[in-house]
């Protein structure tokens, strides 16, 4: 994450510099911390027994507080789609003892079994967008391509550790609408991106309150949700929620 925020940041430095020289290009970049909690299950072979584990009595996952960063790009050129870059690392971890059976990446672990156990979904989200109101109430659309890089690994005492690792993008229509209130520097706004394809459904949204001072440095409230129903995708099928409040900073150019 470390590393990743300074790459953003130097992008962030590069295109304020072009921006001021062109003096027609809008940078955003910010960083949040997320209070995220984890549930629901995943399983990794479909129809097997015991197959679907559940992430908070079987795999005992606690919530963590995770980071998110966004790079946001708008300039005036016509049927040209602005662009927005954002990376969420999620890292879930738990360690219990097993009330029953269940199996996942073919490996059986027994009812009684200490188990320790982390979930990783890594997202990198790249957003072509439309502003198609941008004045006291702003309305973007857009196509957002988000990849799910993702593991879950369970290691029980006596039968040893399994895994299952996945990487995949995924086509989202996106969405944003917010209001300025005027002369208070307050913004409340939602945005998400959504897929329901078959029997596939994805769904990451959150809802804000922006306070900017100094006309550039904004201090950002809110809450997010990401939903996973994943059937068959990558090996992989889940029905998966992480929601949580936030707080983090975003600067304009």
């Amino acid at each position: 994450m470390h590393n990743i925020i300074k790459a953003l940041g130097l992008a962030v430095l590069l295109a304020a510099s072009t921006a001021a020289q062109a003096e027609l290009i809008g940078i955003e970049v910010g960083i949040a911390g997320w209070q995220a909690s984890p549930s629901g299950w995943v399983e990794s072979e479909k129809g097997a027994a015991f197959g679907q584990v559940d992430l908070e009595s079987d795999l005992h996952l606690d919530d963590q507080t995770a980071g998110f960063a966004w790079v946001r790009l708008v300039h005036p050129v016509p049927l040209l789609p602005n662009l927005k870059v954002s990376y969420t690392p999620l890292k879930f971890e738990g360690s219990g003892q097993t009330s029953r059976d269940f199996s996942f990446g073919g490996t059986t672990i027994g009812a009684s079994e200490q188990v320790d156990s982390e979930l990783q979904l890594n997202q990198w989200d790249a957003t072509l967008f439309y502003n198609l109101l941008d004045n006291v109430v702003e309305r973007d659309l857009g196509l957002n391509i988000k990849v799910l890089d993702g593991s879950v690994r369970a290691t029980g005492e006596t039968s040893g550790t399994t895994s299952v690792d996945f990487t995949v993008p995924v086509p989202m229509l996106y969405l944003r609408g917010g209001v300025d209130l005027p002369f208070t520097g307050l913004y409340m706004g939602v945005e998400g991106s959504v897929l329901a394809l078959d029997s596939q459904r994805i769904a990451d949204a959150k809802a804000s309150i922006r306070y900017t001072f100094a006309s550039v440095i904004g201090l950002e409230a809110g809450y997010r949700v990401i939903k996973l129903k994943l059937d068959d995708l990558a090996d992989i099928s889940a029905d998966f929620e992480a929601a949580g409040p936030y707080l983090g900073v975003a600067a304009r150019f």
